[in-house]
């Protein structure tokens, strides 16, 4: 009877969670809030979970997941990746084509929900949903937007970091035709002054930001190139390859000093 009553105790916290729009708790708070010793708190969990109603995260993190989830057996990630993040004290946004289908790039329908975040954090999947996190050193303010959820908010890279994201992380990417693709699905909401300023604050790499001044030219976007290409310029660049590990060609861009080993062939929007 005791576990019973454990069990109820903690279907009636994540229950009373729910009714409140909150789908998350920690470990210690469902302990303190139940009463429950550490053990039957463990026990109550794992049955709760082998019925999908509540999955653990990582460490002490666990989602609550309503009915009409509880077939894919987790929530979507948006419902849940800010206080996560916060959980874990770490700075994250949401980014590369999990961003971009935020803003409209309607090609973009990433398998994995991609986040950037100042900590090295392995893969998290949960049912029917994964999360994929790349480092980088810094994850400042200027970076994201704040953009409502369903459940709240969560922090989603700007426009101009999507696509310098794009460049760093290639494969992440789907590579030089879907970073392409990206672009024109963007361009109407890139900026070249934030892309610049962004450039110059050493966040993007030199080869990346002639890639960068290569595809917007080669693709005819309405962005004016000229205040990148009189920085990269001022920097002494040398050629690099358009797509690094392929083999070189006999092309080159003189201009932005690409050596263009691979066509440009976005998707047809």
């Amino acid at each position: 009877m005791k576990m019973k009553t454990e069990k109820v105790q903690l279907t009636r916290y994540i229950d009373s969670l729910q009714s409140q729009g909150r789908y998350y708790f920690d470990r210690q708070q469902a302990i303190e809030a139940t009463g429950s010793s550490y053990s039957a708190f463990r026990q109550a969990a794992y049955r709760l979970d082998k019925k999908n109603r509540i999955k653990k995260v990582l460490a002490d993190f666990f989602i609550i997941i309503p009915a009409e989830y509880v077939y894919a057996a987790t929530l979507p990630a948006s419902w849940f990746i800010d206080p996560l993040m916060k959980h874990l004290g770490l700075e994250y946004y949401v980014g590369l084509l999990s961003a971009a289908a935020i803003y409209g790039a309607a090609h973009q329908q990433p398998m994995l929900f991609q986040v950037v975040t100042n900590q090295v954090l392995r893969p998290i999947s949960i049912g029917k949903m994964a999360i994929m996190f790349h480092y980088r050193k810094k994850v400042e303010p200027s970076y994201y937007a704040k953009i409502k959820t369903e459940t709240g908010q969560m922090n989603v890279a700007i426009p101009e970091v999507v696509v310098c994201d794009c460049l760093r992380y290639p494969q992440a990417a789907g590579y030089i035709q879907n970073i392409a693709t990206v672009l024109l699905e963007l361009q109407d909401q890139l900026k070249m002054e934030s892309l610049l300023a962004y450039i110059k604050a050493g966040n993007l790499e030199l080869v990346n930001a002639q890639r960068l001044g290569y595809l917007i030219e080669q693709l005819k976007l309405s962005i004016d190139t000229t205040p990148l290409l009189q920085w990269i310029q001022e920097q002494a660049s040398q050629y690099c390859l358009l797509v690094p590990g392929l083999s070189k060609t006999e092309r080159y861009n003189e201009k932005w000093k690409v050596v263009v080993n691979d066509d440009v062939e976005p998707d047809e929007l």
